[in-house]
């Protein structure tokens, strides 16, 4: 899921674009053909609670130091 919020900052995409996104982007997200993806609401509720408490500000200054 930390791939999806990435991708979606990345290009700049609403919580549907980033649904959308990731039916293209199967391989590189670990997830296969005929496999259920997380739709808009799961996206918008992994990105919600996290975020509310501060966490995401943390791992992406994680990611920008490596």
């Amino acid at each position: 899921m930390f791939k999806i919020l990435i991708l979606g900052a990345m290009n700049n995409l609403s919580d549907e674009g980033i649904e959308r996104m990731i039916l293209h982007r199967l391989r590189f997200l670990g997830f296969h053909l005929g496999e259920s993806i997380p739709d808009e609401k799961t996206i918008w509720l992994f990105r919600d609670k996290p975020a509310n408490a501060g966490a995401f500000e943390k791992l992406f200054e994680d990611c920008e130091k490596r």
